[in-house]
């Protein structure tokens, strides 16, 4: 049984049990309202009460004393339904919990599985980089094999989405600058009638890290995805240079574009303001200036 039809059949029984509650606590006042009434029918009664009186007082009390016990027997059915229903909602709640670790199991099964395929395909991708020896630099990746290229440039570069600049990259852009964290960023670094290709490349190669502002646009594009990949191809097992940052997007979402990504600590641009963002940059690119 699926855990959407658990959870519906779960709230379903709760629901019921809601319900049967209500019933058993209004029979329960019900009952405590007739005892009351036999109360002050018998307190009413004296040494100066006729026959006559007495036998209709006693009739009033035989009436109440019937409806009291129509409220136990009532009150005991719905406790006795409930307490039915409380047992199979144990029984759903174990089948919940049981179905849960279940798909857990299956999750961490598929993004081992994941992994490994991702983890194949970016060895594929250095390999590639590194027989044509396109966007390597020595000072991200300790290979003597791989010729040197000419000094970094950049602190940082800034892999993103257009869709995204407005509300959040040209912002974090003006917050590096101003606490001296240079940036290859494409609206800056690129002049009009240049080579976005070459210039994309040039960046990626002659960059210390590489900030990926993931969203759902950037997940949407293939040539963010080709950016990522570069990055990817620039790191070492020392040496990780990908500073994600999380833009108004969801660990699934992410999960379901990069499994790889998905598992890297990220700054979430809900959690911080972009100044704090920019500050957490500079941290890691220069941790000895860090106080």
């Amino acid at each position: 049984m699926s855990i959407d039809t658990l959870t519906r059949e779960i709230q379903k029984l709760e629901d019921e049990i809601a319900d049967l509650s209500r019933k058993s606590a209004a029979q329960s006042k019900s009952e405590s309202s007739e005892e009351e009434k036999i109360a002050q029918i018998r307190r009413s009664i004296n040494k100066n009460t006729s026959p006559s009186m007495l036998r209709s007082k006693q009739n009033e009390v035989d009436s109440h004393d019937k409806r009291r016990l129509d409220a136990i027997k009532k009150r005991s059915e719905f406790d006795s339904k409930a307490s039915g229903k409380r047992t199979d909602l144990a029984k759903k709640r174990k089948q919940l919990s049981d179905e849960e670790a279940r798909e857990r199991v299956a999750e961490k099964r598929e993004l081992a599985a994941q992994r490994t395929r991702y983890e194949q395909m970016m060895q594929e991708i250095r390999s590639d980089v590194a027989s044509k020896q396109v966007i390597t630099t020595p000072a991200l990746v300790a290979d003597p094999s791989i010729p040197k290229l000419s000094k970094i440039e950049f602190d940082v570069f800034i892999s993103h989405a257009s869709e995204d600049k407005v509300e959040f990259v040209e912002p974090l852009y003006q917050a590096l600058k101003a606490i001296g964290i240079t940036s290859f960023y494409d609206k800056e670094s690129i002049p009009w009638g240049g080579s976005i290709r070459e210039k994309v490349d040039s960046g990626l190669s002659h960059s210390k890290m590489g900030i990926v502002v993931i969203s759902k646009f950037f997940c949407a594009k293939k040539w963010t995805s080709d950016e990522l990949n570069a990055l990817f191809a620039l790191e070492t097992k020392e040496s990780k240079i990908i500073l994600p940052i999380w833009h108004d997007i969801s660990k699934s979402e992410v999960l379901a574009f990069s499994p790889m990504l998905a598992d890297r600590n990220a700054l979430k641009t809900s959690d911080y303001t972009v100044d704090e963002i920019a500050e957490k940059v500079k941290s890691v690119i220069y941790p000895s200036e860090e106080n």
